[in-house]
């Protein structure tokens, strides 16, 4: 693996020579960005997710997104994640989805205390304050107040996380198979190196790599794909659909759970393909080792979903889903156990 000095040498180039170089050749049959270049010089890297994706998923890859754009600090995430949020904070429809939220076993108690430190109460005591928080809550300016805070706490995890995301894609669910296209970004997270810390203190080295980078893109064009088409699963007798239809009956952990671990599973597929190891001395592809822990633990946690008391519609839905996850199960744990992450 180069560092960049090693590859300034070894080519003779000035780094934004050599982005401006390899970047005009890019759509006119000139040059191929090797992915070394890209982890290199950060300025060919936007040239170079666009070759990915086109050797990845092809031209068809535009029929469910607008763009798929490298982005290195959040600096195009982080607006289009705003601007979304700032249609749905409009959207009536989140409204019924906060009052659904509402009406769940304990959600009015989870959601006052969130303002149990709020200013706007310090002039309460005891139960006079507990009323008044849930009135609050209970009233339109109140429930505009939730949805505010939680966007804006979403989008505050984002500014805080940029640096470990592989990629994003900023789409609205409410909108499931509306055939409206998400907007795909792709962060520096694949290109730099990284370790993860199995129970027993080992440190597993997560390398940079294509495989790492166009796992990123398979996984984030899944959910452009499932959110212009809609999510339609078949476990023969059984078929269940998500879409804008019926995306608020559906209880919203198993929403995610589902769109989330079906996009894991994409990403880890592709990493499966390309599991051998690059170093004799392990036991896997590092990008495979990373992406089969992360998989194992989504499937983990989506299983866990069928014990948090789901409504019986949500419930069938889960059970289909889970059914096409189960066989994959037995081999993400055996690959887990082998490189001591059980």
């Amino acid at each position: 693996m180069f560092s960049r000095r090693q590859f300034l040498r070894i080519a003779g180039y000035g780094g934004a020579a050599l982005a401006g170089e390899l970047a005009s050749g890019i759509g006119d049959g000139g040059l191929d960005i090797p992915f070394e270049y890209a982890r290199a010089f950060p300025e060919t890297r936007p040239a170079y997710v666009e070759q990915q994706v086109m050797s990845v998923i092809g031209p068809s890859a535009y029929n469910h997104a607008t763009r798929f754009a490298y982005d290195h600090d959040f600096s195009l995430t982080l607006p289009a994640e705003h601007a979304r949020n700032e249609k749905l904070f409009q959207d009536p429809r989140e409204m019924v989805r906060f009052k659904k939220l509402l009406q769940k076993p304990g959600g009015l108690q989870r959601m006052s205390r969130e303002y149990e430190n709020d200013p706007r109460f310090f002039l309460f005591d005891g139960g006079d304050r507990e009323s008044r928080i849930r009135e609050f809550i209970l009233s339109e300016e109140g429930a505009k107040d939730v949805i505010r805070k939680a966007m804006e706490e979403s989008e505050q995890l984002s500014r805080e996380g940029w640096k470990y995301t592989a990629g994003v894609c900023v789409s609205n669910n409410l909108d499931m198979g509306k055939r409206i296209k998400s907007e795909i970004f792709i962060g520096r997270n694949s290109f730099d190196p990284s370790r993860i810390t199995t129970p027993g203190g080992e440190k597993i080295a997560i390398e940079p790599s294509e495989v790492r980078v166009n796992s990123a893109i398979v996984h984030e064009y899944g959910h452009a794909r499932d959110n212009y088409k809609g999510i339609v699963v078949v476990h023969p007798p059984q078929i269940f659909v998500m879409n804008y239809r019926n995306i608020l009956d559906i209880e919203p952990a198993l929403a995610h759970g589902i769109t989330e671990t079906r996009c894991q599973r994409d990403g880890w597929a592709y990493t499966r393909r390309h599991k051998s190891p690059v170093d004799p001395g392990s036991k896997f592809h590092s990008a495979f080792v990373e992406s089969t822990i992360e998989f194992d633990f989504n499937l983990r946690r989506f299983a866990q979903l069928g014990d948090i008391g789901l409504d019986p519609y949500s419930k069938r839905i889960w059970e289909i889903q889970m059914k096409e996850f189960m066989p994959l199960i037995p081999e993400t744990r055996s690959v887990v156990a082998a490189v001591g992450f059980a």
